[in-house]
C-alpha cells in the first residue's frame, strides 16, 4: 500500500505520493501568507519522501517550527526544529507543525496512511548506536535544481575535464537573484557540512576554496544527483 501524505492548510487538503516535496511558506507551495508578512520567508520549510518514509525541514532562517505528534495511545509529543534546514521524521499517524512569524500563527495539519518503520540507517554497530549514511540529506525541490544545474557538465561529460558554470550562468538559468542564489547555495554547503563533507565551509576567517567543485563531486559520487535530474532545468540561455 502506497503511504500517501495528506496535508491540510485552511481546509484545503493536498495528497503527496512517495517521491513528491511540498514547501509552504510566504510564496511556496503552500501559501500560509498573502505577501504581507514580512517576518515570514518565502519558504519557511517543507514535506519530503525520502529513505521509504516522510520527514518536515525547516527551512527557514530564524523561526523555529514546532511539532505536534499525536499518538492514540500516548499523550502529544512536542518537538522543536531550530532554523537552518533540521529535519525530522514523521513517525506518527497525524499530527500539526505550528510556527510563528511575528504576531501571526500559522499551523499545517497532516495525516499519513500508515506509521512507518524507524528510519534506516546504512549499518546497526553492536554496541547500540546508529551509523547514517555519510554525506546524505533531504533535498528540496530548489535545491535538486541548484545542484543539478552545477553538476550537469560533469554529468553530461562523465570522465572528461569539464568546466563548472559561473555564478551568474547558473543564476540566469533558475531565474533566482543574487541574494536568492546565494542563500541556498550557502544553505546547501552547511547542510553536508554538518554531515562531515569536507571543503564546503571555511573555519575561522579563511573561506572554502573550490566549494562548488567539492559539492558536486560529492552529490555525483553518492547518486543524490544524476542525469535523470537534468530534464527538470530551464534551457540554457542562448
Amino acid at each position: 500500500m502506497v503511504n500517501t501524505l495528506t496535508i491540510s492548510f485552511l481546509d484545503v487538503d493536498t495528497v503527496l505520493e512517495p517521491g513528491e516535496v511540498l514547501t509552504f511558506g510566504r510564496q511556496a507551495q503552500i501559501c500560509l501568507d498573502e505577501g504581507d508578512d514580512p517576518y515570514l520567508h518565502r519558504e519557511a520549510g517543507l514535506f519530503i519522501w525520502f529513505r521509504e518514509m516522510w520527514w518536515r525541514e525547516n527551512t527557514e532562517r530564524k523561526i523555529d517550527l514546532t511539532v505536534v505528534r499525536y499518538n492514540a495511545l500516548a499523550d502529544p509529543q512536542v518537538i522543536e526544529l531550530q532554523p537552518g534546514q533540521e529535519s525530522e521524521p514523521l513517525t506518527s499517524l497525524k499530527g500539526v507543525v505550528r510556527l510563528t512569524s511575528g504576531p501571526r500563527d500559522y499551523e499545517i495539519e497532516y495525516v499519513q496512511r500508515e506509521v512507518p518503520a524507524p528510519p534506516r540507517t546504512s549499518e546497526q554497530p553492536v554496541d547500540g548506536t546508529v551509523t547514517e549514511d555519510f554525506g546524505v540529506v533531504a533535498l528540496g525541490e530548489n535545491q535538486r535544481l541548484l545542484l543539478a544545474a552545477l553538476a550537469e557538465p560533469f554529468l553530461m561529460n562523465p570522465g572528461k575535464e569539464v568546466t563548472m558554470p559561473t555564478n551568474k550562468a547558473v543564476m540566469q538559468r533558475l531565474d533566482w537573484t543574487l541574494t536568492t542564489y546565494n542563500r541556498r547555495l550557502d544553505g546547501l554547503c552547511l547542510r553536508f557540512a554538518q554531515r562531515g563533507v569536507k571543503g564546503l565551509v571555511g573555519t575561522g576567517t579563511s573561506k572554502a576554496q573550490h566549494r562548488r567543485k567539492n559539492l558536486v563531486d560529492h552529490v555525483i559520487r553518492k547518486r543524490m544527483i544524476t542525469s535523470d535530474d537534468l530534464i527538470d532545468l530551464p534551457s540554457s540561455a542562448t
